[in-house]
Formats: C-alpha cells, structure tokens, sequence
C-alpha cells in the first residue's frame, strides 16, 4: 500500500485553481485505460470520478484508487478488440465484422453500416457536460429514422412491420469494454474537456495488433511464416512465391491469392502474407477476397441464362419488365444494350453515389433513380463501361439464384459468394487503399484525358469509334441473329 495526496476528480473548483489542465489529464487518464486494456489486458473497469484523485503537484498526475471491478482479457481478445477500434477508424467493415466476430459479438449481416454506425457512436468524441445532451438527442434522432427505413423496407416486402437491431447479442467482453468508454466519456463532460477517443487509443490498439506479428513497414519476412505451407506445383509457383515475398517485404502488398490453370491443370496455388492492414490473421487457400467487377460476369451469366430458360429475350426492351424504366428515351433500351455497355447510362448514379456512398445498399432507392435517369447517348451509340450502374440495371439480387444456377451444379460450395452470408466472417480479408499508388493512377488518367482531348488523324482508339468494331473485341455474348449494335 502507498499512500498518495491528491485532490478529488469531481472537485472541479479546486483543479482550476491549481491551474490543472483538464484536457490534458483526461486524456492522460485515456490513454492509461488503453494501456491497461490493449497492451496489460488487465483493465478497471469502473472509472468513474470516485475512484480518482490528481496529485496536487505538477504535472498532475490522475491517481487510480479502486481496482475493485476488473477485467482480464486473452491475447487474442486485445488483438479482436483492437481491430474493433482500428476498423472504426478506418471504415473497414470486413475487419469489423472480423473484430466483432472474434469477441463472440453477433450482428446482423444484412445491416453493416448501422452496426458501423453504433460503434462510431461508442468511439465517438466526448464533448462537455452542456453539449451531450444535444449529441445525445442527435443521435437518437438518426437512429430512430435508420430504424424506420429498415421497417419500412421490411413492410414492402412481408407486408408486416419487423423491428431488428444491428446487434444480436453483446458478450461479456465488450459490454465491460464499453462501460469503460461511457464511463470515461462522463469524466471528460464533468470536466468540460473534449476528447477523440479514436486518435487518443489508436496507438496502443495498433501496437496490441502489431506486436509478434508482420505487419509493420520495413518487416522481415520469412518464407515460412508468410507464404502459406503447401507444395509448390511447377517452377513458375516456385518463382511466384519469391516474388510475392519481395513484395511483402517493400510494403507493396498484404496479402494474397494467386491460383492458376494450364490445360485444366493447376499449376500455381499460394495464399501468402495477411488478411488485412488490421487483421494480422494469415491468408489460408479458403480465405474470400472482394473481386469487384468480377461479379458482373457473373450477373450477365445469369441474365442468360434466363434468356436460356425463356424467360427474357435479350432482343426485348428493358421496359417490358421494367415499365417504370420507359421514361427520357430509355424505351428503346434492349437486354442486348444493358448487357454490352451501350445503355448510355454509365453515369447516372455518379453525383449520388459522391455524396452518399451507401445509397448503393438501398436496392429500391438505386432502382428509382435509375428508372428516372437521362441516358446521355441514344442506346447502341457508345459503348461505354457501366462499372457501377450494370447490376442494378441486370435486375436483380443476384445471390437468390447465385446457388441454384451456379454454385451447386459446378461444385464450388463455400469458393464464391455474392454478398456475405452467415457463418464466413473470418474467412473475410480487407482491402486497403494503397495512398501512393492511387495518385499515380489518378494522374496518369488525368494525362489520359489530356491526351484524348487532342485530335489525331489516326490512333489505335480511333479504330473503335463505332461500337462495332469494339464489340468484334469482346467475347461473344450469343445474341440473337436479328440483333445488331
């Protein structure tokens, strides 16, 4: 026992005339709490202003007297807790459904950004005492108006109101975790200070992920422990392999897959490196990686299927199963357009999507605005890539087929799946924008556009400026004999 003079948290009077800095003692006594939970892994929790004292002398110190209700976590809770923070901070969803999934925390698949939206909400900065009521309310506002798109939405398709919360259960873990946060967001208000709970604890919650583990920059790695262990099949797997290490070592990648067939033969099989910026988890042959527009084969390979089953002609106009969609000359839109490109509307969704990248998980309100939109060339003119209008112009939600048509005829259970199903979370890796590669790529479009702004006689683009040529490029889509571009 050590006995310690000090003055009382809550005497705020006293405090200001020692001339104690409030802002810097709160987040000091923060930063004391991320230490304990992320690097100790044992942690109080039960701060709340009875349980502290300031010594009375400069720099003034936060003094902890009570260590009455603790809690110990493993080190692979602090590593599952720490991706939870660092995933919040970054906006990573597949980290956080990692995280959570970890910590023994169920959520709702079908709604990750209101899950993302409460854990911002627990992380969120603390504010003084006659701010959080307001924040509070705000709060509380937005959330009762998520909860009433996700009922409304739910009453169009079952007829019948179901209320649903983003999270099923909290374990132990983080409700203790999240006492923690609320308590120390209380002394932040009593003493007026405002606090960033994500830059304060990101550190310790980066040095909790990072430690014994490769993925800090300027790393060592060794084969063994980042190319996963499985028999090479050819030499050219054997160079693969060194050369994805190489990679690894400049930083130039985290992880991946490469997989490859000559003559229905594989000949390169590697998983290597990590399954994300946050997750130090090693990527395994099973591990799902986004593909992005790989999908849009997929929709298309549907959508003919369809057309095989009788029951669409890719010659037929959109409206004719989409009647809201025969409005701003959109009426001559064939199948056969959607499909190669040339529907014109390759921008409709650009400016909504700017202010509001998660529209695109609002089914019905994309559908509606492209039932509205102005395509911005007659339909077979331009044949222009739709990269983000495609699919809801295919019409449908594909992973209500996906099953049927695709993966169990073909034998590929658990290889691919549109949307994230229950029961794979930790199989999900998560991207991370490379800063330095996107500015060289977004410069040399820029010099792209430059370029093609000036008129040549004759270049290789001028070869495809009906989209006729371009379409003899392409893979053949069996269109019908009468339909031509």
């Amino acid at each position: 026992m050590v006995y310690m003079e000090g003055v009382r948290l809550s005497d705020v009077a006293k405090l200001k005339s020692l001339g104690v800095d409030m802002q810097a003692l709160v987040e000091s006594i923060t930063r004391s709490y991320a230490h304990q939970i992320y690097i100790g892994g044992f942690f109080d929790a039960d701060p709340h202003p009875g349980n502290f004292l300031v010594s009375k002398d400069p720099p003034f110190r936060p003094i902890l007297l009570d260590f009455g209700l603790t809690k110990t976590s493993t080190f692979a809770k602090k590593q599952a807790l720490a991706k939870v923070l660092l995933a919040c901070a970054e906006g990573d969803y597949a980290a956080l459904l990692s995280g959570f999934a970890e910590i023994g925390l169920k959520l709702r698949l079908d709604m990750p950004e209101d899950a993302m939206q409460v854990t911002n909400f627990f992380f969120r900065r603390s504010i003084p005492g006659k701010e959080s009521p307001e924040d509070i309310k705000q709060w509380t506002k937005d959330n009762e108006e998520r909860k009433k798109r996700f009922q409304e939405k739910q009453e169009e398709k079952k007829g019948s109101s179901l209320h649903r919360n983003p999270v099923d259960a909290f374990p132990g873990d983080i409700v203790f975790f999240m006492r923690v946060l609320n308590l120390l967001r209380g002394l932040s208000s009593m003493l007026a200070a405002k606090v960033v709970y994500l830059e304060v604890m990101r550190p310790f919650a980066e040095t909790a992920l990072f430690s014994g583990n490769v993925l800090k920059s300027g790393r060592s790695l060794e084969t063994e422990s980042w190319i996963h262990k499985s028999p090479s099949h050819s030499s050219v797997e054997s160079k693969l392999r060194e050369l994805l290490l190489n990679l690894g070592r400049e930083d130039q990648i985290l992880g991946a897959q490469v997989c490859v067939y000559k003559d229905g033969k594989v000949i390169v099989d590697t998983a290597a490196g990590v399954l994300g910026k946050f997750d130090p988890r090693p990527v395994l042959p099973d591990s799902l990686f986004s593909c992005f527009s790989v999908t849009k084969g997929i929709t298309a390979g549907l959508v003919h299927w369809l057309a095989d089953q009788g029951k669409l002609s890719l010659s037929e106009k959109v409206f004719t199963y989409w009647p809201e969609f025969a409005v701003h000359g959109k009426e001559h839109i064939t199948v056969a357009h959607v499909l190669n490109h040339t529907a014109g509307l390759q921008n409709a969704l650009a400016g909504d999507l700017k202010l509001d990248p998660l529209l695109m998980c609002n089914w019905d309100e994309i559908v509606n605005k492209l039932a509205a939109a102005l395509p911005e060339s007659a339909p077979g003119v331009k044949q222009v890539y739709h990269a983000l209008t495609f699919g809801w112009l295919c019409g449908c939600i594909i992973e209500d087929l996906l099953e049927e048509i695709f993966v169990q005829p073909l034998g590929l259970n658990g290889e691919f799946y549109v949307g994230i199903p229950a029961g794979i979370e930790d199989r999900l890796a998560s991207l991370t924008l490379d800063i330095e590669e996107d500015k060289i790529m977004k410069d040399a479009v820029e010099k792209q556009k430059a370029a093609a702004s000036i008129k040549t006689l004759s270049t290789p683009v001028d070869r495809f400026a009906e989209p006729s040529e371009m379409l003899k490029c392409l893979p053949t889509l069996n269109l019908p004999k009468s339909w031509s571009p």
